[in-house]
């Protein structure tokens, strides 16, 4: 007797679960006597509760349940970016002579959080407009997926226009964050010396460039072993003994016997052309997928009836 009531109760629980959540009742829930196990009527409840939720969906809204699970994996990895920006920061917050470009791109943690945030809470309103049919919800969603079409199509614009304009100062920034993450990262520092080496070249606009620096920086007050060093990479051979060492503290007459003249701006230039035009790419699709997202929402809206009225309840239970 008291295995039935508490075979009953977990019924009661998850239908009353299933419900809230999806917004329909269980018609037909198997029956506990067809499953004696408790475990297998459960796994046999779970089966049945999914197969009402997609026997019942509309196409409209398989479309938008998708669409709104790639946009909580994509508000995940801006948070994700988010997080290794500020572990970044707290690399900076000790040295008072990091540049402006490097301070620039700690910085971007604070608006991806909020960006991150704000994609969450949109992501949290279309699972529940979907699951439980909300006109009102859906039409707020749709109206907020359309601002964020919106600002996809600035970002665009904003990244087609300094692909042409503002080039310089990207390869400025760029030069300013590599120089001063090289030895902040082993894969990163990897990629600068196979750079270097495969190519002939040192630093970005000249072999001074990593004097920027704070561990290679060339002054009095630096307390690194390294100091008035360049990369290794910078040598024309790599067995030539020392080549490196005291460079930034010589003359241009002094160094070029031992290490690679040219600077790599034509080589960084290109990766960062690369670069831009890969974003481009990928605005562009986010901006058709939320323009999917935003005219299947709107569509949702428009043809899922509202199912969280009494006259709807008093439906489903006498169905």
């Amino acid at each position: 007797m008291t295995q039935a009531r508490i075979s009953d109760l977990l019924r009661r629980t998850w239908s009353t679960a299933f419900y809230y959540t999806s917004g329909y009742t269980l018609e037909k829930p198997p029956e506990r006597e067809t499953c004696p196990d408790l475990r297998n009527w459960a796994l046999a409840s779970l089966k049945w509760s999914v197969t009402e939720i997609i026997g019942r969906m509309h196409p409209n809204r398989e479309i938008l349940l998708l669409g709104n699970a790639l946009w909580a994996g994509v508000s995940w990895f801006v948070f994700y970016t988010a997080l290794r920006i500020t572990f970044f920061q707290g690399l900076y917050d000790s040295n008072l002579q990091a540049d402006r470009a490097t301070q620039t791109v700690a910085a971007l943690h604070i608006p991806m959080y909020v960006c991150a945030t704000s994609m969450h809470i949109v992501s949290t309103l279309g699972f529940i407009a979907a699951f439980r049919e909300i006109e009102f919800a859906l039409h707020v969603y749709g109206h907020c997926v359309a601002v964020v079409a919106l600002l996809m199509c600035v970002l665009l614009l904003i990244t087609a226009v300094s692909v042409f304009a503002f080039h310089a100062d990207i390869l400025q920034l760029a030069t300013s964050f590599g120089i001063s993450f090289y030895t902040e990262s082993d894969s990163f520092k990897k990629f600068v010396d196979r750079l270097q080496q495969e190519h002939n070249c040192c630093g970005v606009f000249s072999w001074r460039d990593w004097d920027k620096n704070s561990v290679f920086r060339c002054n009095e007050d630096n307390p690194s072993i390294y100091r008035c060093r360049i990369p290794e990479s910078c040598c024309r051979l790599l067995d030539l003994p020392l080549c490196y060492e005291m460079v930034l503290n010589r003359t241009a007459e002094e160094v070029f016997k031992a290490i690679f003249p040219a600077p790599c701006l034509k080589q960084v230039s290109y990766l960062i052309e690369l670069e831009q035009k890969r974003w481009l790419k990928i605005f562009a699709f986010l901006l058709l997928f939320f323009a999917l997202l935003t005219a299947t929402a709107r569509a949702c809206s428009r043809t899922l009836r509202l199912t969280h009225t009494w006259v709807g309840i008093l439906i489903r239970y006498m169905s």
